[in-house]
């Protein structure tokens, strides 16, 4: 390895080892706790690692050091106890902020869709995530109001299933054919506009917070969660898109 790429190496090493606070979890929430992480770090001077995305690519490193993991639903948080038994305790958990459910469709909105129910028109391409924390999350907003017809018509334009929100985003901005993605509100983005489908088919549900029992840091790591949930916190997770608490 060259000198220069060895020294690269060491110092992320260095920088992952000597935070403060080692943050981990999901890819939704990750926005707005990465965005709060600068702000904490300002206010603190603690320096706070996190890492999120997909869980198998930080499960390893977490086992080691977590002080913190963070989830997008409640039910993901429940698989997270699961996976790190020897570092959760379920009766720890902290709830965060709730994210809104709803479709994005294309810039301008070309197939005309305003509702749940124009999802099922005829030619219309649908995305759904069936996965992470959002598993059959298009099912509930169809049967809501024990509509048995609105999933059977969904089901014959649901083309692509994906197994997390980012793979979602990357087949949409790699597949023009596809029209309409179920999902929460804020992965809206320019290549996107929201479609909010009213009372009668969103779903809500809450990140998630837990303190690592192992973690070396508890005081710490108990300040970081309350400022998170602050007042002073809100405006960040309303302009990342999710719900002011």
């Amino acid at each position: 390895m060259k000198k220069s790429a060895l020294i690269l190496v060491l110092g992320c090493l260095t920088s992952l080892f000597s935070a403060d606070l080692n943050v981990y979890g999901a890819g939704g929430p990750a926005p707005v706790i990465k965005e709060l992480a600068k702000l904490f770090e300002a206010k603190t001077h603690k320096e706070i690692n996190v890492v999120a995305g997909p869980t198998p690519t930080w499960q390893d490193m977490a086992k080691k050091d977590a002080d913190l993991f963070f989830s997008g639903s409640s039910l993901m948080m429940n698989v997270f106890s699961d996976l790190f038994s020897e570092k959760i305790d379920i009766k720890n958990v902290r709830v965060l902020n709730t994210r809104e459910s709803g479709i994005l469709v294309r810039p301008s909105n070309p197939k005309k869709i305003h509702s749940f129910s124009d999802l099922f028109k005829k030619g219309v391409s649908v995305l759904v995530v069936n996965g992470s924390g959002q598993p059959s999350l298009w099912e509930d907003m169809a049967l809501k109001e024990a509509k048995i017809d609105y999933l059977e018509k969904l089901r014959k334009n649901i083309r692509f299933f994906a197994k997390n929100s980012g793979e979602a985003m990357k087949l949409w901005n790699s597949d023009a054919s596809i029209d309409a993605i179920i999902i929460w509100k804020h992965w809206e983005n320019p290549q996107s506009q929201f479609v909010s489908v009213g009372k009668s088919n969103t779903i809500y549900r809450a990140s998630e917070i837990v303190v690592a029992k192992d973690s070396k840091n508890q005081k710490l790591a108990h300040e970081f969660i309350e400022f998170i949930r602050s007042k002073q916190a809100q405006s960040v997770w309303v302009q990342k898109g999710w719900l002011a608490r």
